[in-house]
């Protein structure tokens, strides 16, 4: 279906056109996307690959945009090797404290030092998986302005505006008179 994007936020409004020769009528509608998205980028980086072009489609939670995430990944694997750094002293100072060997303050801090790397990983992950902005719903490419290589801030719009496959159709008003005086239900 060929719609231009700037007659998706035009105002919608009934119009009957006669056609003569028939003594028909014909109702113009707006067909507008029943869901519409301005994707920004989540995080600050450089587009690694843009995986979609104007006007292309693509399915639900495919990868529009993908950020060169070499940073984020480092800290992941960093974050898992605190957790286990973490784990060992906590399991050590359980045997220590076996042995009583260990103060139960000790094992109360190195348990809670290993909460506090698994939190760290945690939130190294959440940072890393926003490297990759999937699609929110089915649909087509309606603007892009972004390309591979650019580096963008946090919140700075991707413009990859995006509309569902699904359509509605407004008419405005329900009721419409042709100039015969004929009430014509939609």
């Amino acid at each position: 279906m060929g719609l231009l994007a700037s007659s998706i936020y035009s105002q919608a409004h009934a119009q009957l056109v006669p056609r003569e020769a028939a003594g028909e009528y014909l109702v113009r509608v707006l067909v507008a996307p029943q869901l519409e998205a301005s994707l920004a980028s989540p995080m600050l980086g450089r587009i690694l690959s843009l995986n979609v072009s104007l006007g292309s489609t693509f399915a639900k939670d495919t990868a529009l945009v993908v950020f060169d995430c070499k940073e984020q990944n480092a800290r992941v694997a960093m974050g898992a090797a605190e957790v286990a750094a973490a784990r060992e002293n906590h399991e050590a100072k359980l045997r220590l404290q076996g042995l009583q060997a260990a103060a139960e303050v000790d094992v109360a801090l190195a348990a809670a030092a290993l909460d506090k790397a698994r939190a760290q990983s945690a939130l190294f992950r959440a940072q890393a998986a926003q490297c990759i902005v999937n699609a929110p719903f089915a649909g087509r490419v309606a603007r892009l302005h972004v390309a591979a290589g650019e580096t963008l801030a946090v919140g700075t719009p991707l413009a990859v505006e995006a509309f569902g496959a699904r359509f509605a159709a407004e008419v405005a008003p329900d009721v419409l008179y042709d100039p015969a005086g004929t009430r014509l239900r939609l």
